[in-house]
């Protein structure tokens, strides 16, 4: 599904790669600008980016935050 947003609007899109905390500390600072945004990445990885998570929290910042493959095996994505 990311691959259809970046194709359609690759203006709106920044990838992250492996970069979690990262990602939500970028998200954060685009929803204190007023952007709407939307991050995902694999559940296991986004445990990684707590503290960025908790000080968007209590700065009460609209994230919309995805975390996809919970659990021990991630399936037909490989391994990491």
């Amino acid at each position: 599904m990311t691959g259809y947003f970046e194709k359609d609007f690759p203006d709106r899109f920044v990838e992250c790669h492996i970069a979690e905390q990262n990602m939500v500390a970028m998200a954060n600072g685009f929803a204190s600008r007023g952007k709407i945004t939307f991050s995902n990445t694999f559940a296991a990885f986004l445990t990684r980016a707590y503290d960025q998570i908790r000080m968007s929290a209590i700065g009460f910042a609209n994230l919309k935050i995805v975390g996809s493959h919970c659990g021990v095996s991630i399936g037909s994505d490989g391994a990491s």
